[in-house]
């Protein structure tokens, strides 16, 4: 073990004096501060779980809730997508072209189709629709 991660590791173990909110609490600091994205939103998800009072392995899966809670759960997970969207690179490029200025950018749908979670899909249906319209309104002007 590298000396940065049996420190990162001696941080989430003083956190236990805390209780388990602090150490899930120091566990995000650390997995964002890495830009560690996907272990990110399972870290999200584990406070999520946590704060419902739910398992925090998914043994029993969202669909299984009573629908009050999971209406809870899922909205919870749209935010830690949300959450983790928020801090990706944004990839949008402006250059120079013959006759004007040229403006791309990344379809988010490709760029977070690898990770297989219907909640980051929902996610970048509404950032690609969002960056379409903003695309479109470059051209109206």
């Amino acid at each position: 073990m590298s000396t940065t991660n049996a420190s990162e590791f001696e941080q989430l173990e003083a956190a236990l004096d805390q209780g388990v909110p602090a150490v899930i609490e120091r566990l995000i600091v650390q997995l964002r501060e890495k830009k560690k994205y996907h272990h990110l939103f399972e870290a999200l998800k584990l406070r999520l779980r946590h704060r419902m009072g739910l398992p925090l392995w998914e043994h029993t899966p969202g669909e299984q809730l009573d629908p009050q809670l999971r209406d809870r759960y899922e909205d919870g997970l749209v935010e830690a997508c949300r959450e983790v969207g928020l801090l990706l690179p944004c990839n949008v490029v402006v250059r120079a072209g013959e006759g004007g200025t040229i403006v791309e950018a990344m379809d988010p749908e490709a760029a977070m189709g690898m990770v297989q979670n219907p909640a980051v899909a929902e996610v970048a249906r509404e950032a690609k629709a969002l960056l379409v319209q903003a695309l479109n309104s470059l051209t109206e002007s």
